[in-house]
């Protein structure tokens, strides 16, 4: 089994598309900014500052930004660069999955239009070239795109470890490029063509996971997109450990609950797109493997312990009792190692953060076993809110 897994896995990740002709679009002519998830107005100003600062130059009256009609400082920082504010309590939807559907509405009901909507979160900044080269992006006949995020700083272990786990979503993403296959879409910064948002006439994504979703439904429509590595952007990166964790739990629920509902639709093309046959086959050859693996492995363990305990000779299963969790160590340690060197290329970070995560990122990398474990558990809280 483990083997017949590992042999599906890699079928799916060499699996290649022709490389895809995309329609080429002309010059933008109206380009729409929607930021989302306002947590601090001085934040949202270094955002807007950013935006300013393009090469590509933005017309703030293009720019809408969803506020909560209490959050008086972000109103003032709104008015003041002259930008359109969507207020969320006029929404009849309770949950912040739904408000980007509100606020798109909101801007189609005011006869905008625009050929590429993005759609920023206002806890990053961009870059001066950002919009640049994801309108570059846009004329070569991409539907979506995402660029490369970074880090504003560094300042403890913990942040260097989300990067790396992000630097493992850019390696994915770069070899799917290279397979001419469809990206996974970050949530942070991205944007979408107006041949999206005028056949749905609003954002029909509203999981606990809005990035993957949007991601499967790309692969079953076709929609092409592309990683610009080029367009950069930076991220203040929080370092709340319970923040992260409870995100982590939501997206699992989120991925689970996507792959459940798209399983049929996935099925229907899985012969024509090597995009969709990689989603179709997901984490299943993991599990496999993994549960393979822990009846290989407590196998061992139980036949040590009966020999010991029977005065019997225990001949080589001590030894596989150690060496086997130490070869998966040792692997992840390297592969930890790999991911640092490429991280420093992209982020400044102090020596320590480097040792530490060294020798434990491995750790923070299992630890996906038991959000995965705890995302399959009943929450009645979730399972109400993904009801509504």
């Amino acid at each position: 089994m483990f083997l017949i897994s590992l042999i599906v896995l890699l079928a799916g990740v060499v699996a290649n598309n022709r490389k895809k002709y995309n329609t080429a679009n002309k010059n933008p002519d109206n380009i729409c900014i929607l930021i989302n998830d306002i947590k601090d107005s001085n934040k949202l100003k270094l955002l807007l500052d950013s935006i300013k600062d393009q090469d590509y130059k933005i017309n703030m009256k293009d720019i809408f930004v969803i506020l909560d009609k209490d959050d008086e400082m972000s109103k003032i920082v709104s008015e003041f660069y002259g930008i359109n504010i969507i207020n969320s309590n006029e929404s009849n939807f309770m949950t912040k999955e739904y408000i980007l559907s509100f606020a798109v509405e909101e801007i189609l009901k005011r006869n905008k239009h625009y050929d590429i909507y993005f759609f920023i979160n206002s806890n990053i900044t961009l870059d001066k070239s950002y919009i640049k080269n994801m309108v570059i992006s846009y004329t070569k006949g991409y539907n979506y795109g995402i660029g490369l995020k970074k880090s504003k700083e560094i300042y403890n272990g913990f942040i260097l470890r989300r990067m790396l786990f992000n630097s493992i979503f850019n390696i994915n993403n770069s070899i799917r490029m290279k397979e001419h296959k469809n990206i996974y879409l970050s949530s942070q910064a991205f944007y979408i063509s107006s041949k999206i948002i005028d056949y749905y006439k609003t954002f029909p994504w509203h999981s606990l996971n809005i990035s993957y979703e949007f991601s499967v439904n790309g692969m079953i429509e076709g929609y092409s997109s592309i990683y610009n590595k080029n367009a950069i952007y930076y991220e203040d990166i929080s370092d709340d450990v319970i923040e992260y964790n409870n995100t982590r739990l939501l997206k699992m629920k989120g991925y689970i609950a996507i792959r459940k509902k798209n399983r049929k639709p996935l099925r229907r093309f899985k012969k024509k797109d090597a995009s969709v046959f990689n989603e179709l086959i997901g984490l299943n050859p993991l599990k496999i493997m993994l549960l393979s693996f822990i009846v290989f492995y407590s196998t061992i363990v139980i036949n040590l312990f009966y020999r010991l305990s029977n005065n019997l000779a225990i001949g080589n299963h001590l030894v596989y009792t150690i060496a086997i969790p130490l070869g998966i160590y040792l692997a992840l340690l390297l592969f930890t190692l790999v991911l640092l060197i490429k991280e420093r290329i992209n982020n400044k970070f102090k020596t320590r953060y480097f040792i530490q995560n060294l020798f434990f990122f491995q750790f923070f990398l299992i630890s996906y076993i038991g959000i995965y474990i705890n995302a399959l558990l009943p929450n009645l809280k979730i399972d109400e809110f993904n009801n509504k």
